[in-house]
């Protein structure tokens, strides 16, 4: 039983490129976004031939959900492990036209469902599980780009649901309706005060969905900038402390190197004079020329015997998943 339960569930963890993380976050907020406005402003009946233009969009959204689910459903090889786990997904994926059906006109709402592997995305970008080894540079980078796509759709959001508000505030007079958030601009503005917590107080949203908004912004936000900070902090310290007096090479790379040339020693695979000038180029005592000429060639063999000795544990694995699949097909069939 124990056995079963550590075989692995899919053939492979590799996505396909188009299965972009950035691309399922943008992708999910535009479609929510389709989703809310359709539902502020009643397009059907208001405007039915931009309601038909969303329509097609979304279904070229729902194409790109699907396609996705698709890839990830012939990966797995535990089909009861992928429907537990994603069936839940299949109902977010109600079309927009579909909600003109009289009584399933609140089915649009199942694409919120869609938040859900749009968060395990961000958790991803952000490498939370510490799965991947992901550079600060390109953490920033992610950081940025989730930020920005924050920024953004809280803002557009906002302003769609002050839009419709407008009238509501006109005739309350206890509606401040200087603050409301009215263009573009002052909501990309608004959304930036929130998520930094800055809040210069000149815009206040005043109706109920653009307070959910603000207030998703502000938990949201304040975690994710307080990280971008964080992470720059720690990218021009780097960037800072890059030559460190190590022969022009930071403290973490000359280590690994030397663990490298360390265990070509022990292997053999380098004599001691080779090891000593090899360690005196790392340093910075010795130039590239003459007897130091070894050290690019014992750094080039060392990364080449460790890219072999990981493709034999590879294949010593796929044996070893093999040899359990014949051994547990074996059992099946004498229990039969």
């Amino acid at each position: 039983m124990g056995e079963e339960e550590e075989r692995p569930r899919y053939t492979t963890l590799e996505r396909p490129r188009w299965v972009n993380d950035i691309a399922m976050l943008s992708l999910t907020l535009v479609s929510l976004t389709i989703i809310v406005y359709d539902t502020e402003t009643s397009l059907l009946s208001t405007n039915p031939e931009r309601w038909k233009l969303l329509s097609f969009i979304d279904l070229l959204l729902i194409a790109y959900f699907v396609a996705d689910l698709a890839e990830d459903h012939t990966r797995c090889l535990d089909r009861t492990y992928w429907w537990r786990r994603n069936g839940i997904l299949v109902l977010a994926l109600f079309p927009l036209f579909a909600t003109a059906i009289p009584g399933f006109g609140w089915a649009g709402m199942l694409r919120f469902i869609r938040l859900v592997p749009a968060f395990m995305a961000i958790m991803r970008l952000l490498n939370v599980s510490g799965d991947e080894e992901i550079s600060v540079q390109r953490q920033v980078q992610h950081l940025f780009t989730i930020v920005f796509i924050l920024i953004i759709s809280g803002g557009v959001l906002a302003l769609m649901f002050e839009t419709q508000y407008t009238e509501e505030c006109t005739a309350d007079p206890r509606c401040a309706e200087g603050q409301m958030v009215e263009t573009v601009e002052d909501a990309i503005w608004w959304s930036i005060e929130t998520a930094t917590t800055v809040g210069y107080g000149e815009f206040a949203p005043k109706s109920i969905g653009a307070r959910a908004v603000a207030t998703v912004l502000l938990f949201v936000g304040i975690g994710l900038v307080a990280t971008l900070a964080a992470s720059l902090s720690q990218l021009f310290y780097s960037a800072a402390h890059r030559n460190d007096g190590n022969g022009g090479r930071g403290g973490e790379r000359l280590l690994g190197q030397l663990e490298m040339v360390t265990e070509l020693r022990d292997k053999g695979m380098l004599t001691s004079d080779e090891f000593d000038s090899a360690k005196r180029m790392l340093f910075g005592t010795e130039t590239s020329d003459g007897p130091g000429d070894s050290l690019p060639r014992a750094l080039a063999r060392a990364k080449e015997i460790r890219g072999q000795e990981r493709s034999q544990h590879r294949s010593r694995a796929l044996q070893a998943r093999k040899a359990l699949e014949d051994v547990a097909s074996d059992s099946d069939s004498d229990s039969e």
